[in-house]
């Protein structure tokens, strides 16, 4: 795992006050809300698949499998597109969300990772690197890059990503913990270690933490990670 024990920024250890139930075949990758709708990305070639699950109670409403060829990563709504990131097949997809049978795709050079939105409507965007990208959700162009930074040391192996209120959460790829990031200058503000979660997940198969949705109406986070049997609600009034 991703030794984050030197970290500058200060380190907060959060409880859950309820779990949800999750697909237990998925490789989770990322997670959006649109509106009353869970969208749910799972990885793997040959294996990659959307999910659209109801936030009331998280079940399953619908899902679709993605072609073959694709390594589903992040994902985001943006009007009546699903848009998927693609780890190293150097494309996004748009998915029309009414019926996740009309796919379009757009060139996109290099990986990409962690997906979300930006409260200005920008997609952000993360490679595994220590570096952040504002995209223009249409065309794709870079708008900005932001270095991510704990003191003096740059942060890499950021993953998935989700916008909460004024800050940016981002899972550290192969650790226990989420980065919470002032987007405005890329610094951490402040560390969550989750261990005492993934450890309960691990002795049931589950691998590494990836995952967070944030939903405004609950004032709560949600985390969970690859083959993850639940999701874990993180009231934010105890940060």
């Amino acid at each position: 795992m991703c030794n984050l024990t030197f970290a500058e920024a200060p380190v907060v250890y959060p409880s859950h006050d309820t779990t949800r139930p999750f697909p237990k075949t998925c490789y989770t990758q990322g997670l959006s809300l649109d509106e009353h709708t869970i969208w749910l990305s799972c990885g793997r070639y040959r294996f990659s698949k959307i999910y659209q699950l109801r936030d009331s109670d998280w079940k399953v409403e619908t899902y679709a499998s993605l072609p073959a060829e694709w390594f589903a990563e992040g994902i985001a709504v943006h009007g009546q597109d699903v848009i998927l990131l693609t780890w190293k097949n150097e494309l996004v997809a748009r998915i029309d969300k009414l019926n996740l049978r009309s796919i379009s795709t757009q060139p996109f050079p290099g990986e990409a990772w962690g997906l979300t939105k930006a409260p200005n409507g920008d997609l952000v965007v993360s490679d595994g690197s220590a570096i952040i990208r504002w995209l223009n959700p249409e065309s794709l162009e870079e708008k900005r890059q932001l270095m991510v930074t704990d003191g003096h040391r740059n942060v890499s192996n950021l993953n998935e990503l989700e916008w909460v209120g004024d800050k940016l959460w981002a899972n550290v790829w192969q650790s226990d913990k989420i980065a919470i990031i002032d987007p405005s200058d890329g610094s951490v503000d402040t560390w969550l270690d989750l261990a005492s979660i993934s450890q309960g997940e691990h002795a049931g198969g589950g691998e590494v933490l990836n995952g967070i949705l944030y939903v405004p109406k609950e004032n709560a986070v949600y985390i969970t990670g690859k083959w993850w049997r639940h999701a874990y609600r993180l009231p934010l009034n105890q940060f």
